[in-house]
């Protein structure tokens, strides 16, 4: 997809002025377009990278001399008085002038100025200081720009928005939120931003603003998604809104102003987190970020390596709440009688109901009874396509037909599952008349792109029978234009019910009424475990549509029997994931290093996430060794003689006592050096060894 590149006629530009990549193409572009910038680990670097294919000079900022001045910066100064070394500090002062010489000094000056001497020109050299901070603010030229990672207050509302931005680039038919303005307002200062907002808050918003900021100024934007299903679902978005967007799957050469990184957290992944890691170490310095991420602990942390690495302030933006509420609930009804037991486990103030887990567990309990009571002790089994997991499904969307909770996004781990589910419900029709004809006109529309023959598979045959019933299944198995048809009539409100794995909740801007969750547990390649919190608010944050819904729904099925408790309050409340870095080297990476020559493979892994987590540790750990050693050296010592000074002796005495036998009858310990606690008493005049060998019980040992 995406057009081809055609001259556009501005500035001598080519081609759409954005253009979406997908991770693996970036990874593979962005390691021929290096910046060099001095790193104050790595020091002085290449004064200006070259561009292999083009052999051009890739912009970036001057190289700064490397100093290792061992003054720490005045905010060091205020932070932690009582921890700097003041040793270190004075010797690195003392190759500094301070400026106003001595009386001694001036007054022989003037004696040579008398004398017919010319007196030497002054030496021009830092004006005196009247404190430490000061000091060092003159040494290095005016504070430095030690924190990279800059948090933007979002508690207050932005009054002056449209003074401050009279004429803005974009205008929606809403009124921006609160975090969407403040990230606007430096993305105007051209200002790099990290987004970590909830799910379907809003953080396409961002991303729309610095398109429509590229186009203004007739430059560039690249945005950058983790799976070709966000990425196709924002071509066509981004086409609707801007027209001029192509779709990039080749090796081009783009120099853009603003790179977008969708859904940031995807670096957790073992696979591809590694293709995020090397864009951002690779990317060039003159190059605007803009991060959006779901919401992460570590948002501060991550974008402080960004900053430290590139040599400019990131603004880091996040949420406080979702912009509607969720209730989560658990199912444990199987047939028209039993569909009311829905029970509420988690309210929208995000309070856990002991009550209502308790409530399902006892229906569950009871309908066991009953059944053990007819057919025997087995207990039911609900997978595959048997009647069991088909009266589940029937009477949970009949029940949410009544509450008109569809449409419903229900996620389940396994291809083969979503088809069996949808194909189960044979008997559910959940569309109208002319919803039939609308699906029927659209579904044809998308195939006459199709051969003859392709009309005909039995995918796309049974995939028509499903859609005009409203039901769809969307998966990695099912042919790319049976997706995006069941994408585009989803987002349409024409399926009412979507059988999806995973990926489907990663970014993909289609969010339902109701979000059902067949199970939550899921094989992750090595065996079956349960959701992390991470995954589950990330598939469960599909729920509420924002601005249509008041609160969003997500319901787990209890098929054969309700989770625990402290697994379902873990999976809910729990703290996300943090970003981790997946860093690690890839026949792909050298040969791109050695293409392009600009770049080590040393230096790529010191610039990597994790090395940046090791400097961190260990600062710490000096920091800890430092305390300690300050705690060791101000302790008293302790007098330890007539105690380890003498064990030596001792040995040797216990060891002679132990040759001659055990103790005669009347002698024990405490006669002779060896006291009734074991420890060695100093021989003085008139002790002798001998009473040792007569009197000391060499069995106990020492400490008896």
């Amino acid at each position: 997809m995406g057009g081809g590149l055609r001259p556009r006629g501005r500035r001598g530009a080519w081609g759409p002025s954005l253009w979406l990549l997908g991770c693996s193409w970036a990874g593979a572009h962005f390691g021929g377009v290096l910046s060099e910038i001095p790193h104050p680990e790595l020091g002085p670097q290449p004064k200006h990278p070259v561009c292999p294919p083009c052999g051009g000079l890739v912009p970036s900022k001057p190289p700064q001399p490397f100093s290792p001045v061992l003054v720490p910066p005045a905010a060091a100064l205020k932070a932690s008085p009582g921890l700097l070394p003041l040793a270190g500090l004075l010797g690195a002062l003392d190759s500094f002038d301070l400026g106003g010489s001595s009386e001694d000094e001036e007054e022989k000056g003037r004696t040579k100025a008398k004398g017919g001497e010319t007196p030497p020109a002054p030496t021009p050299t830092v004006q005196r200081a009247d404190s430490l901070e000061e000091l060092v603010l003159k040494v290095w030229g005016g504070p430095p720009k030690e924190q990279w990672a800059i948090p933007v207050d979002i508690s207050s509302p932005v009054e002056d928005f449209y003074k401050r931005i009279p004429d803005p680039a974009f205008r929606w038919p809403f009124e921006p939120d609160v975090f969407q303005k403040q990230a606007i307002l430096h993305l105007e200062k051209h200002d790099s931003v990290f987004v970590a907002a909830h799910t379907s808050a809003g953080k396409t918003v961002v991303a729309e603003y610095a398109i429509a900021l590229a186009q203004k100024h007739m430059t560039r934007t690249i945005y950058t998604s983790p799976i070709k299903a966000l990425s196709n679902q924002k071509f066509r978005d981004f086409k609707n809104t801007f027209g001029d967007v192509g779709l990039l799957t080749g090796d081009v050469q783009l120099h853009p102003d603003w790179v977008i990184f969708d859904e940031v957290h995807y670096i957790n992944d073992a696979e591809r987190g590694v293709v995020w890691e090397e864009v951002l170490i690779m990317l060039p310095e003159h190059v605007n970020i803009i991060l959006l991420s779901a919401t992460v602990p570590n948002t501060l942390e991550f974008a402080d390596w960004i900053g430290r690495m590139k040599q400019k302030q990131i603004y880091v933006i996040s949420t406080l709440r979702r912009p509607v509420p969720l209730e989560h609930h658990l199912y444990t009804g199987n047939s028209q009688k039993t569909q009311h037991e829905l029970f509420l486990l988690l309210d929208a103030r995000g309070t856990f109901l002991t009550k209502g887990y308790y409530a399902a567990v006892e229906a569950k309990k009871e309908r066991s009874s009953k059944h053990a009571q007819t057919f025997g002790a087995k207990q039911p089994t609900h997978t595959g396509t048997g009647p069991g997991q088909k009266g589940v499904w029937l009477s949970l969307m009949d029940a949410l037909r009544k509450r008109d909770q569809l449409p419903v996004v229900a996620f389940t781990f396994s291809r083969a599952r979503c088809d069996d589910n949808a194909s189960a419900l044979t008997t559910l029709d959940l569309t109208t008349s002319t919803e039939k004809s609308q699906i029927h006109l659209f579904f044809q529309k998308c195939l006459s792109r199709l051969k003859g023959s392709d009309r005909q598979l039995p995918q796309v045959l049974h995939m028509v029978e499903l859609l005009k019933r409203g039901i769809g299944v969307h998966h990695s198995g099912i042919l790319p234009i049976l997706k995006e048809v069941v994408e585009m009539l989803f987002s349409k409100g024409l399926v009412k019910i979507l059988f999806a794995t995973e990926t489907f909740a990663m970014g993909v801007n289609m969010p339902a009424r109701t979000v059902v969750f067949d199970s939550v547990r899921k094989h992750d390649g090595s065996g079956f475990r349960d959701l992390l919190p991470g995954e589950y608010i990330q598939m469960a944050g599909r729920a509420g549509r924002r601005g249509l819904d008041t609160t969003g729904m997500v319901i787990i099925l209890c098929k054969t029997c309700v989770p625990e408790m402290a697994d379902l309050h873990r999976m809910m409340l729990g703290k996300p994931t943090q970003l981790q870095s997946q860093f690690r080297l890839t026949y792909t990476m050298i040969l791109n290093l050695l293409r392009v020559e600009a770049l080590r493979v040393e230096d790529m892994m010191k610039r990597s996430f994790s090395e940046f987590h090791s400097r961190k540790d260990s600062q710490a750990h000096e920091h800890a060794i430092t305390q300690l050693s300050r705690q060791l050296a101000a302790m008293e010592e302790v007098d330890t003689s007539g105690q380890l000074s003498d064990l030596p002796e001792y040995c040797r005495a216990v060891q002679e006592g132990c040759l001659q036998g055990a103790p005669g009858p009347g002698r024990g310990l405490g006669q002779g050096p060896v006291s009734s606690r074991g420890r060695w008493l100093p021989a003085g005049p008139g002790v002798e060894t001998s009473s040792l060998r007569e009197g000391a019980d060499c069995r106990g040992g020492w400490g008896m």
